[in-house]
């Protein structure tokens, strides 16, 4: 399966805090707050480790087989800490950043955003499973919300496991609706679908209308590490990609270092993500508090904190 290109975008300034990433609105706020956080799979431009030669054929495998691989090879730890510089297009916007992530493995995410050239921090996040909070060191704000407000703005389910999943490269199921039942034997990789399997070619068959959202997911022979998960929504007309390739071992385990995130719209979303360091299974702090003088975002309005 041919890999797309990946692009690079720069955009390393103040401003970008000021007007991308931070807005009076909280709800176009924590629009821009998920796409960023969303998409923290990992990636590198220095070269990996040579896989091997893909076979002529595959062997065949049933479903269950292929899934239980894939589940026994996800991504586990308990602590990851990782720096990564980011490159990202939404619409017309070009951005450049960079992120110091720390995961406590089913607990919390958190994260600090760094204008690149300036090495000052724009913003810093908290995220667990009841809430999602926002430091917005530019403008002095802040702001606090939840899965729920998060999942009804992008009309799409949203919750901690999924975030954690993504960052790890691994699978979460995302809908009873939607669950995988089929297996397809691409020309170099498996191919696991939520589709009722007709053809014996994944890209022959065809689209089935009792199904609102069609779940692809691309395995590697060897490995079985997911390469590739596809959302395609014909309802809504949206399509969302994220390639995983250039894996290497971390502490024994293999991880993605390059991916890139895809999402065909009305507004076109691209980001691309790269991990300078990343470090398994060592207890981090987290800090993260409120100055009093920070004014907090509400829909419609700015509140100062601790006034009502």
């Amino acid at each position: 399966m041919k890999r797309p290109a990946i692009c690079v975008f720069n955009f390393s300034n103040q401003q970008f805090f000021k007007s991308n990433l931070i807005r009076t609105s909280a709800h176009t706020f924590i629009f821009s707050l998920i796409f960023f956080v969303v998409l923290l799979s990992s990636c590198k431009t220095k070269k990996g480790i040579v896989s091997p030669s893909r076979p002529i054929k595959l062997r065949e495998q049933t479903f269950d087989t292929l899934f239980k691989q894939m589940d026994s090879n996800r991504f586990a730890y308990n602590w990851m800490v990782a720096k990564a510089d980011v490159d990202a297009i939404l619409g017309d916007q070009n951005n450049s950043f960079d992120i110091t992530l720390r995961i406590r493995n089913d607990s919390a995410i958190w994260l600090s955003l760094t204008a690149t050239a300036l090495n000052i921090e724009g913003a810093r996040v908290l995220i667990t499973h009841d809430s999602i909070k926002v430091l917005d060191r530019i403008n002095k704000k802040y702001l606090i919300s939840n899965f729920s407000e998060m999942s009804e703005l992008l009309h799409a389910e949203v919750n901690f496991d999924i975030l954690q999943s993504i960052i790890s490269g691994n699978f979460f199921e995302y809908k009873e609706e939607e669950k995988l039942r089929s297996v397809y034997l691409d020309s170099t990789d498996y191919i696991l679908s939520n589709l009722r399997k007709r053809k014996l070619k994944r890209e022959l068959e065809d689209k089935d209308v009792n199904i609102k959202i069609i779940h692809d997911i691309w395995l590697d022979p060897f490995t079985y590490r997911i390469l590739r998960t596809k959302w395609d929504d014909n309802k809504n007309d949206k399509e969302v990609n994220i390639y995983y390739s250039d894996f290497k071992p971390v502490n024994g385990k293999s991880f993605s270092f390059k991916a890139l995130f895809d999402v065909k719209a009305k507004k076109p979303l691209s980001i691309k993500i790269n991990y300078n360091k990343i470090v398994l299974d060592e207890s981090q702090t987290m800090p993260f508090s409120i100055p009093d003088s920070y004014e907090r975002i509400i829909e419609g309005e700015v509140k100062r904190k601790g006034k009502k």
